[in-house]
Formats: structure tokens, sequence, C-alpha cells
């Protein structure tokens, strides 16, 4: 399941800052900017969920997210080993906390039964009305695959790169 923040959120938060007169007082603050002020940076979880009999394992990822001031972050390419069931979180290095990123761009390295596949997958066109403080990008069966997809080398109809979850 997908959820996106694609418009203005009912809740404020306050906060204490200066007034009109240089004295404190509460000023509300919408959630987007509420949560970037306390310097969250995006971060990207990879799973691997396919079947565990596959003996298959992710030995690569990497990030890119893209912010609304028209600057990026790439996280580097890391080499890995995630096998069947497992995964890894990763987080927007450092000069990206409190920038609003409004889209990521995932890719996963999978091996299955010696067959190598990259994968890359997008959430979504730029939204400049969306601030994503989280995403999971999970290597799956594709619906409708065959066992003997893997066999005759289909890995292009046996596995895909789904977003999990937004946040």
């Amino acid at each position: 399941m997908s959820w996106r923040h694609t418009e203005p959120l009912g809740a404020v938060v306050l906060a204490l800052g200066p007034g009109v007169w240089g004295r404190a007082s509460f000023f509300a603050l919408g959630p987007c900017a509420a949560v970037l002020k306390a310097g969250l940076r995006v971060a990207v979880t990879f799973r691997n969920e396919l079947p565990p009999e596959w003996g298959s394992f992710v030995f690569g990822y990497g990030f890119r997210c893209f912010y609304r001031d028209n600057t990026d972050y790439l996280f580097p390419a890391k080499e890995t080993r995630l096998e069947s069931g497992q995964q890894a979180t990763e987080s927007a290095g450092p000069g990206t906390e409190g920038k609003c990123c409004h889209s990521v761009l995932g890719a996963m390295s999978v091996n299955v039964q010696g067959q190598v596949k990259y994968l890359t997958k997008t959430d979504s066109e730029p939204n400049p009305n969306l601030c994503i403080t989280g995403v999971t990008f999970k290597v799956c069966v594709t619906p409708g695959a065959t066992p003997d997809a893997i066999k005759k080398g289909l890995l292009d109809e046996l596995i895909e790169l789904r977003i999990e979850e937004q946040l």
C-alpha cells in the first residue's frame, strides 16, 4: 500500500518563537515544517521478499532524493548481501537535514540462482506538494510468475521492484 502527503494536512504544531513585539509567543507550523525543523533526513529501506527456496540475494542498492530547492542527493551504491526476508535502511547524508524531498529513485541489484537483474523504480514524478520522510523498496515475485521462469532465465517476467510504503 502506498500513502502520500499530497495535500496540506489538517494538523498544526505550536512552536515558541519571537512575537510581533519581540517577546516570545507561540506560532503555528504546518506538519511538514515541524518535522523538517527536527532535523530529519529521508529514510529509505530496501527489502528482499523473494522466496527463500530461490537462493536469491540482493547484492547492491542505492537511491537518489530530489528536493524542493531543485537539488538532489545521491546515496552511493552500497555492496551488501540481503538474503530472503532481510532488509536494510539508509538515510540521506549530511547537509540534507530539514530539506523537503518530493521524489525518490531506488535501485537494487539481485542475484537469483546465478542470474543477475538490475532494477530501478521511482515513486512518482516530482511533486512540489509532497514531502517524503520514508520509503520502502522491495524486490518481490511478479504476480502470475511461474517457477519455470527461473529455469528459462526469464527474470524480467519473474521479479519486480515495488514501492511498499511512503510516509
